[in-house]
């Protein structure tokens, strides 16, 4: 009785956790006048003393420009003193410094935000084809949920739950 019990104690333990959250945002850009617009998927490891994620990887994205066609992220960059920090969830999304990546034909952009007045930002892209230029941009960021692996693993403690209590009747 008492493995029963404690079977059941680890179920329900395992149930009432939530679904825990990968690091990973995906960020979709519009960026105005200029034409560019993208999406990618990062990865980020939370920093607490900056209240944010650094971001330090990027697992796939497309950017799209009137002038330089489709072109895929290839990586993180320093363009323009990128510092790669996101502040989620909540906004402004990311500081001055901002989110910088390379794209494979060579163009790099900045996503940043600018502070107008301390309740004020404004969101930009800046890219450097043929000299650096910014323009207002438009940001959305959202988080990738990790796959419900506590609900599986649940799932799993409750049939091994049947198959232990149908031994001991038996």
């Amino acid at each position: 009785m008492k493995k029963v019990l404690l079977l059941c104690m680890i179920v329900a333990a395992a149930l009432s956790v939530q679904s825990a959250k990968a690091d990973e945002f995906s960020i979709s850009f519009d960026g105005g006048s200029l034409g560019y617009s993208g999406a990618g998927v990062f990865v980020g490891t939370y920093n607490s003393s900056e209240s944010g994620y650094d971001i330090t990887s990027v697992l796939y994205g497309l950017v799209s420009d009137p002038g330089f066609g489709t072109s895929s992220i290839v990586s993180l960059s320093t363009y323009a003193g990128a510092d790669q920090i996101l502040y989620f969830p909540g906004g402004p999304s990311f500081d001055g410094n901002g989110l910088s990546f390379e794209l494979a034909n060579g163009v790099d952009i900045n996503l940043y935000d600018t502070f107008v007045d301390p309740y004020y930002f404004d969101s930009a892209l800046q890219s450097n084809p043929g000299g650096d230029i910014a323009e207002p941009a438009g940001f959305t960021v959202t988080e990738t949920p990790e796959p419900s692996s506590f609900i599986l693993f649940g799932t799993a403690a409750l049939g091994l739950a049947g198959l232990l209590r149908r031994r001991l009747v038996a």
